[in-house]
């Protein structure tokens, strides 16, 4: 009822009420909060499963291709070491990576370094 109320005064005033108000706000607290805190958490803290976030209400954001992008190096868990990510002289990074065009060397783009 709050929610209609609030359209209708909305629209009244000669703006486009945001659809679905409350879920979206929802959903993106919810996203914010898994960012930082287990999800078994976060769905206790707003009510819901684990199970209902991941299909109602996380969401996959900009700033996730963004950071994915970033990452030179990942843990395998068989080994425990790190395995260097390798791109193939000048390839182009692809455009959902939010840097379209960009050029990356053989190794990527972090400088080289010796080991330690």
């Amino acid at each position: 009822m709050l929610e209609e109320l609030e359209a209708g005064d909305v629209k009244k005033s000669g703006l486009t009420p945001w659809p679905r108000l409350w879920h979206n706000l929802r959903a993106s607290r919810q996203t914010e909060l898994t960012e930082q805190f287990p999800a078994h958490v976060v769905s206790a803290w707003l009510g819901n499963s684990e199970r209902i976030a991941a299909k109602h209400y996380l969401q996959v954001l900009d700033n996730h291709f963004q950071k994915a992008a970033r990452i030179p190096a990942r843990t395998t868990p068989e080994r425990g070491d790190f395995e260097t990510h390798r791109v193939p002289g000048n390839a182009e990074i692809p455009q959902f990576c939010g840097i379209s065009g960009a050029k990356v060397g053989d190794t990527g783009f972090e400088p080289v370094t010796s080991t330690v």
